[in-house]
């Protein structure tokens, strides 16, 4: 009766956010726009996003803006959770919420190497961030340069991860972006055994295992065939932990001397029903397709645990890269059929 009693509240809370994702038949029904007016006008009607466009004119809103208000609608259900969540949960969220403000930082660092002004209206989520974080990120995209911009962290963990990158002689965005996605990997994979336990572990552990080495197997395969970074960097770069893939694994994909045997080597592995008979272009749809059948498969076995909450918010996320998407295709008018099949 005690974990039943300690998801019960929270539960009934997601379910009823659940209710209001988006379907299939919304994502179509929205590919049917002419225009992002037309889009804004039904998600104005939709309950996710009602009350967050209620007050825009569709005629005028510019990308930055609409992307910052549906960006808003996951930390609004964030924070939801949050209320409803017991002290040990809410040390998962604040866990968690480390991904945020990573997405903080990366828009950030993209305006000062750009030197452009910011497009994503961070004034948005600044109610949510004084509640659960100590950066100020409205300070941050007032940013005029990388130097302000890493001062204005002194006192955060992300204050001496960029420090050491910007002291070295010509690190990239992309540099930057791989060492913060490293500190959020190392910090849940480390930390989350501290306050997690039994089942909720065991959701957690492989949620974020199977996560690490997936993207691994992904920035391996494009740092070596597009970008064509040295095995020697590529090291650097990878999250440094694995899960089902062993290190001798991933030191040979790293090493691997052709598409062909990459791809032998991945059919010999704890993966080899994901990859096997597939080409590079499938995988990111590997990526999606395997932590959605992890993510929906955590929820029916184990609905009260860790597995509700990790869940719920991985959908919601995961809607909104969708909505995006979606939302660029209609911007650029592209066709609606190969949008929609490829974030279906």
């Amino acid at each position: 009766m005690g974990i039943l009693f300690d998801y019960n509240s929270i539960n009934t809370k997601i379910r009823g956010l659940g209710k209001y994702l988006l379907s299939e038949e919304n994502y179509a029904e929205i590919a049917e726009s002419n225009t992002i007016s037309e889009a804004v006008v039904y998600l104005k009607r939709h309950p996710s996003y009602g009350n967050i466009l209620a007050s825009v004119d569709e005629t005028s809103i510019h990308r930055g803006e609409l992307e910052g208000l549906l960006q808003t609608s996951i930390y609004k259900t964030f924070t939801k959770i949050y209320r409803f969540a017991n002290l040990e949960q809410r040390k998962f969220l604040d866990l968690y919420f480390i991904k945020y403000e990573i997405i903080v930082l990366k828009s950030c660092l993209r305006m000062v190497f750009d030197d452009r002004n910011m497009d994503l209206d961070l004034s948005y989520f600044q109610d949510i961030f004084n509640k659960l974080s100590h950066m100020d990120i409205v300070d941050l995209s007032n940013s005029a340069t990388l130097e302000e911009m890493v001062s204005k962290l002194k006192g955060s963990p992300y204050y001496v991860i960029l420090w050491k990158l910007h002291s070295l002689s010509s690190p990239t965005l992309f540099d930057y972006e791989m060492a913060l996605d490293n500190y959020y990997f190392s910090q849940m994979w480390k930390k989350h055994d501290e306050f997690l336990k039994g089942v909720d572990l065991k959701i957690i552990k492989d949620n974020y295992g199977y996560k690490m080495d997936l993207l691994n197997i992904q920035w391996i395969f494009r740092s070596k065939n597009y970008y064509k970074v040295s095995a020697s960097d590529i090291y650097s770069i990878i999250i440094p932990f694995h899960h089902k893939l062993r290190k001798s694994e991933v030191s040979a994909l790293i090493e691997s001397s052709s598409t062909d045997e990459f791809f032998s080597i991945l059919e010999n592995s704890y993966y080899k029903k994901q990859f096997s008979n597939m080409d590079s272009k499938s995988l990111e749809k590997i990526y999606l397709y395997s932590m959605n059948q992890l993510y929906d498969s955590n929820v029916r076995k184990y609905p009260y645990s860790i597995a509700s909450i990790n869940t719920y918010l991985y959908r919601k996320e995961y809607e909104i890269d969708r909505l995006t998407t979606l939302l660029e295709g209609i911007r650029y008018k592209l066709d609606k059929e190969d949008v929609l099949s490829y974030i279906m």
